[in-house]
């Protein structure tokens, strides 16, 4: 599980994305702030828009670091011939084409939401569904299974961008070597990799 602490300040707007499950820091930002002008010299006022811009840009580079997270299992799956075609987006999300278009250009793959209230459960439900039908020798797929339950919004597709994926994929290998430089520093040291 995954928390976002942001705190606005008065100077700047901090944010941290903490692991809950490994009590690590994930994603750190910050964003400064500047004062209103054309104010009596005992006055110092914040601009409240610079504020919800800086929450925006917090949050935002956590749910980069989120996905960056995820799209590196994405691609072991690409690199052992799992080829994704589409991502079908449930929950909050869907209804945010900057979050759709986002999920998009980081993992490579278009975002399709799903209409109607879709809930992870949906997905637990479904995922058993396939297991029972591949178990009881149906070779149905996934496709085939979850258009009995839940409806694709095509108008809302997001195809990602291809300049911003890469992007995405080099931090991800930037990511990885910090990683593993790091792990076989502990290594040497004696501590756990």
């Amino acid at each position: 599980m995954y928390f976002l602490g942001v705190e606005n300040g008065l100077a700047r707007t901090r944010g941290v994305v903490l692991n809950l499950d490994s009590a690590s820091i994930e994603a750190e930002a910050e964003v400064g702030h500047e004062f209103v002008g054309d104010l009596p010299s005992t006055h110092r006022e914040q601009d409240p828009s610079q504020w919800v811009r800086a929450v925006d840009q917090v949050a935002r580079a956590g749910l980069e670091a989120l996905l960056l997270e995820l799209s590196s299992g994405l691609e072991r799956m690409r690199e052992i011939g799992v080829k994704p075609e589409t991502i079908r987006l449930t929950g909050g999300g869907l209804a945010d084409a900057e979050v759709r278009r986002l999920v998009a250009d980081v993992m490579g793959v278009a975002v399709l939401p799903l209409r109607g209230e879709v809930s992870p459960a949906m997905g637990a439900a479904l995922q058993v569904a396939w297991t029972f039908f591949h178990q009881s020798g149906e070779e149905l797929t996934f496709e085939e299974i979850t258009s009995y339950a839940v409806a694709p919004e095509e108008g809302q597709r997001c195809e990602p961008n291809q300049a911003r994926f890469k992007f995405y994929q080099d931090l991800l290998k930037r990511q990885e070597a910090l990683v593993e430089t790091v792990q076989g520093e502990q290594c040497a040291k004696g501590g756990h990799g």
